[in-house]
């Protein structure tokens, strides 16, 4: 079992960064161990800081669906941390099976924000794994432990930048997800495209979790994670909010010392 690792979750928007001193005794990443920095902060004074917190002999375990954001933090980790093998994990690597889909057709993230909602369950229930990022993907485990794909749509950001890039009038609108719900009815074109990107991604997911319970049956557990998981105490069904899904993932893993 590795007993301590830096792990890295470099999305689309953000890198996350989490130090796990001692596996033996934490069952999961303490806030204060884990560091959010925008893909240009790689190396600045803030992140210098927060890394030099973190073991010199630690290993690092890369999970990316950003090519540049992955690019930067290798290249730090050449230059400041040459004798740190930071290996770059791939669905393949990870034990988790995947049900008839080509590995490489498959995010690494959302491997391992299933195996986190997996290591979370007292018993083995299928599950739907929610993540409501830049993408939002919606996942499907077996009760075996199989991964079995799910949806990928656009997130909220990404919506509202298409609706401003993609139209001669229509402003890019930045919405507040942690609050109340917007007005069904706006009453202005700001308010208008902020109900239709809210509402239309809780409608999608009501309709998407429906579908994917049908086949999974109705035991089927929900977890949500992300950005804009405050949306969760708006959906017609029960869910359990985690933070930092892909790193319970990652910690299943370095505990079990099984990996590919």
């Amino acid at each position: 079992m590795i007993k301590s690792f830096v792990a890295v979750d470099i999305g689309n928007s953000l890198i996350k960064v989490g130090w796990f001193e001692n596996l033996q005794t934490a069952d999961e990443p303490m806030v204060d161990s884990v560091w959010t920095f925008q893909e240009q902060e790689v190396g600045n004074p803030r992140w210098q800081t927060a890394l030099e917190l973190c073991s010199a002999d630690a290993t690092w375990w890369l999970a990316s669906v950003n090519q540049s954001g992955l690019d930067r933090v290798q290249q730090w980790l050449r230059d400041h941390r040459p004798q740190t093998n930071g290996k770059v994990l791939q669905s393949e690597h990870l034990p988790m099976s995947l049900e008839g889909l080509d590995p490489q057709q498959v995010g690494v993230d959302r491997v391992l924000a299933a195996m986190g909602a997996r290591s979370m369950q007292v018993e083995p229930l299928p599950a739907i794994v929610i993540d409501l990022g830049t993408a939002v993907t919606v996942d499907a485990v077996s009760a075996t432990g199989h991964f079995l794909g799910g949806v990928i749509m656009p997130g909220l950001s990404v919506g509202g930048k298409a609706l401003a890039d993609l139209t001669d009038r229509l402003p890019q609108v930045t919405v507040d997800h942690s609050g109340e719900l917007p007005p069904m009815i706006g009453k202005s074109t700001d308010e208008a495209i902020t109900a239709g990107l809210v509402w239309g991604l809780i409608g999608a997911l009501e309709t998407v979790v429906r579908q994917q319970r049908e086949i999974l049956g109705e035991s089927t557990q929900v977890f949500i994670t992300g950005g804009a998981a405050g949306l969760a105490d708006h959906l017609p069904f029960e869910t359990t909010t985690v933070n930092h899904l892909c790193f319970r993932g990652m910690t299943a893993i370095a505990k079990s010392g099984n990996m590919k």
